[in-house]
């Protein structure tokens, strides 16, 4: 028998559903700009009562608190040290399908896709970066990242990229790339097979594609100042410095996403935060880049996407925008390219 509890969350849960099911937004830049706000004031020690204003998808402002940091055992005889407060995303998934009765559990907040919490960070045990990373120097990141781009142009990949620039008119539109979630340039913790350096993972490869995608739309269109932004917390300072060297700014969370709109290519794979949520809730992009759904792979294997294609994506894609078939290629996970459709005098054009 149901008790009082789950019968309030069952119908917390249908309502949620049927708000979403309406077109609702879950995000807005309006609500993402204001809990930043609210965050960074928080930061400075400006914030009254430690307490932040959101509004759920039911239209209703609630106030949440920041709750205060706690150091938790990582297991692997370290620890977990709180670091920054920062904005957790809450997919629709988190709010229908994955909710469970429990005591943090409440008709309030039930609808806020967006809820305060902390970045941490390993601090000793056998998996901490401390023990087994080398520091890398922004000189050094920034050899790594022109030889990943020198790589990346070489390969049939980047010529696809170069044909698609070349034969769709809609990139000429394009005045912003914005790589989100990309990861932290390298990972110092796997270091090449002669020991002298980390490997080229795929996080280089995919911040030389925002480089490339540059150029290319560039060269084609004739167009300058195509304005490249990086989003990723786990981006080292020295990582950070060699990117902007390179033409890319980086942006804390969440004003990669603020910077999104209708003349922007968006690059995104694999992220831990669900971008296609946000991005369908904000902006109709020039195009997409990320991976297609995987969700039914996760769910057999009992675990959920951390970046789930709702309903809302899936139709925006199908509707609005044009699969261009890009080929397989590791370092992107194996990302598709989406490129919006064009409508004009009442006839339904891609590219």
């Amino acid at each position: 028998m149901s008790t009082s509890l789950e019968k309030t969350m069952d119908e917390v849960v249908q309502d949620v559903r049927s708000l979403y099911d309406s077109g609702a937004p879950l995000f807005t830049k309006e609500e993402l700009r204001r809990l930043s706000d609210h965050i960074d004031k928080h930061a400075k020690g400006e914030l009254e009562s430690n307490e932040v204003l959101i509004k759920g998808i039911n239209g209703a402002t609630v106030k949440v608190p920041i709750r205060r940091a706690i150091t938790l055992p990582n297991g692997n005889g370290g620890y977990r040290k709180p670091k920054n407060v920062v904005i957790q995303y809450r997919p629709i998934e988190a709010l229908t399908d994955d909710a469970t009765p429990s005591s943090s559990w409440s008709p309030q907040t039930a609808y806020l896709s967006m809820v305060p919490g902390y970045d941490y960070v390993d601090i000793g045990g056998t998996s901490s970066a401390t023990n087994t990373t080398r520091t890398f120097c922004a000189a050094g990141l920034g050899k790594l990242l022109g030889d990943a781009k020198k790589a990346w142009e070489a390969t049939p990949h980047h010529h696809a990229l170069r044909t698609y620039v070349e034969a769709y008119a809609a990139f000429a539109e394009v005045r912003k790339i914005v790589g989100l979630a990309l990861g932290p340039l390298v990972d110092a913790t796997e270091l090449s097979d002669d020991g002298d350096g980390p490997r080229r993972g795929p996080s280089l490869t995919q911040y030389a594609l925002l480089l490339s995608l540059r150029e290319l739309i560039a060269d084609n269109s004739g167009v300058d100042g195509i304005s490249c932004y990086a989003q990723d917390p786990a981006l080292s300072p020295a990582a950070t410095k060699a990117l902007e060297d390179a033409g890319i700014r980086v942006l804390k969370d969440p004003h990669g996403f603020l910077e999104i709109d209708d003349q922007t290519i968006v690059v995104s794979i694999s992220p831990d935060v669900p971008v296609k949520q946000i991005v369908t809730d904000i902006a109709r992009p020039v195009a997409l880049v990320w991976l297609p759904d995987t969700d039914k792979e996760h769910v057999k294997k009992g675990s959920r996407s951390t970046d789930p294609s709702s309903k809302r994506v899936k139709d925006m894609l199908e509707t609005e925008y044009v699969d261009l078939g890009f080929p397989h290629s590791d370092p992107l996970w194996g990302a598709d390219v989406h490129l919006r459709r064009r409508k004009r005098e009442g006839l339904e054009l891609w590219g």
